[in-house]
């Protein structure tokens, strides 16, 4: 999954746009998630609140951010929920 993908659901489920922001020219209002590209390549999933910024991790891949980021958002937007990888089985 890539981030334009995870726009496209989002956008799809109906999530209210100022709980997340993937590019910096598109700012958060109040609380919400940001997901950004280092210069090395990587991707940070950073939470914001009250003007306080937090890392929440650093991924090798958009994909494995992505996931990260929808694991955070399904527990206040549950419907996000069947787009998370499926545990494997034994």
């Amino acid at each position: 999954m890539t981030v334009k993908e995870l726009e496209k659901i989002l956008i799809t489920e109906k999530v209210r746009v100022g709980d997340y922001s993937f590019h910096d020219d598109q700012p958060i209002i109040y609380d919400g998630f940001l997901i950004r590209s280092t210069p090395k390549g990587k991707w940070e999933l950073y939470y914001m609140e009250r003007g306080e910024t937090d890392l929440l991790g650093t991924y090798p891949t958009d994909h494995a951010c992505c996931i990260e980021f929808l694991r955070y958002m399904a527990s206040s937007y549950p419907q996000l929920k069947k787009y998370l990888p499926k545990p494997a089985t034994a």
